[in-house]
């Protein structure tokens, strides 16, 4: 019996729910690599999110953000 190890995987939708933004945005987002992202067993296979890298991420959009800067 092998032990299986919970990484905490989402879905775009979940992304989506987490963020508050479009799903584009998210497909986007992961395919020009500004949102850290796998693709299940082949490249053209289902987009996965790993939640500690999503909120990784976060902090670090937070971290860099400059009040009244666009």
């Amino acid at each position: 019996m092998t032990a299986r190890i919970d990484v905490g995987l989402m879905k775009p939708a979940e992304v989506c729910r987490m963020l508050s933004v479009s799903r584009t945005w998210v497909y986007d987002a992961a395919a020009d690599g500004r949102l850290p992202s796998i693709r299940l067993g082949r490249p053209d296979g289902p987009l996965r999110f790993i939640r500690a890298d999503v909120e990784a991420w976060l902090d670090e959009q937070r971290a860099a953000w400059t009040p009244g800067r666009r």
